[in-house]
């Protein structure tokens, strides 16, 4: 029979290779930051399949969460190069996230993107779709024919579609843009009315991509556990919240209620196979010392 000693030492092995192999293949190799990476590397090659694939394995939440970054897939295809089959490839990303407008915002509005990357052919292409609807992509949100002109040059305009509006803001004061037959003031635009209703007060952004990530120590506002996430703030660490969304995952709630501030996965997995190398290392000392002096 082994003794007990000797079968918690195995178990512990046992157990720090099983933790070993989840972190790096589950929260390591497959995390947000490689699904990103892979997620771009697809789009700019053309590889429609792939693309479709990946974002069938994606959860809700990773594609809701991409409409905010520059590695929304409609604005990646903004800055490919080369002769992709781009006809096929905007009808499969219509089709699986169904929402070719974006956030609303400016950053990495898509069709204000294709025209200040010089890519009239995806501005064409989205504008095509936008007109054929359900032929595109059944359930996709309606497509809003404006961009910004903040976020282009005078001689970008020369290859805006007649169908296009151009969103001008108040501190918008080159003549070329105020003066432009189709500009339309940004408080009156679709874009503007996107963007108010996305991020109204039950609009969870992701708290990867926010800057800052302040603590937000109004206990009131904590003092019930289900308490809906606030944009750009973490809850107390003395507050128990119960709402999954409040952070990324597991790994992030843990590490800021115990360390202070979230950690990334990568650092996560270090720290834990760090220490529990550690421990293993200390236990086999102890039966050492114990059984084999």
């Amino acid at each position: 029979m082994i003794p007990p000693v000797h079968f918690l030492f195995f178990l512990s092995v046992f157990l720090f290779f099983i933790l070993a192999g989840h972190f790096l293949v589950f929260d390591v190799l497959l995390s947000p930051d490689a699904f990103l990476r892979n997620l771009k590397s697809a789009v700019y090659s053309g590889d429609a399949e792939g693309v479709e694939q990946m974002l069938a394995r994606a959860s809700p939440h990773m594609r809701k969460q991409l409409e905010t970054t520059r590695y929304f897939p409609f604005f990646l295809l903004t800055e490919m190069h080369g002769e992709q089959p781009l006809s096929h490839l905007t009808r499969v990303l219509w089709r699986a996230l169904g929402e070719p407008n974006g956030d609303g915002g400016d950053l990495y509005h898509p069709l204000t993107a294709a025209y200040r990357h010089g890519q009239s052919d995806v501005a064409d292409e989205l504008i095509k779709c936008g007109l054929l609807g359900d032929v595109c992509g059944g359930g996709a949100a309606p497509f809003i024919f404006e961009v910004f002109s903040h976020r282009l040059r005078c001689a970008d305009l020369e290859q805006l579609d007649p169908l296009v509006k151009l969103v001008v803001t108040r501190a918008e004061g080159r003549t070329c843009m105020r003066g432009h037959p189709h500009a339309v003031a940004y408080d009156k635009s679709d874009l503007k009315a996107l963007f108010d209703r996305k991020h109204d007060a039950s609009f969870v952004p992701s708290l990867r991509y926010i800057a800052g990530r302040e603590e937000f120590r109004d206990t009131k506002l904590w003092s019930t556990p289900f308490q809906a996430p606030v944009p750009n703030h973490f809850p107390p660490r003395e507050q128990l919240v119960m709402n999954p969304e409040a952070f990324e995952d597991f790994h992030e709630a843990y590490s800021y209620y115990f360390f202070g501030s979230p950690w990334s996965q990568k650092e996560t997995f270090y720290f834990v196979n760090i220490v529990s190398l550690i421990g293993l290392v200390a236990l086999a000392a102890w039966v050492s010392a114990s059984f084999f002096p």
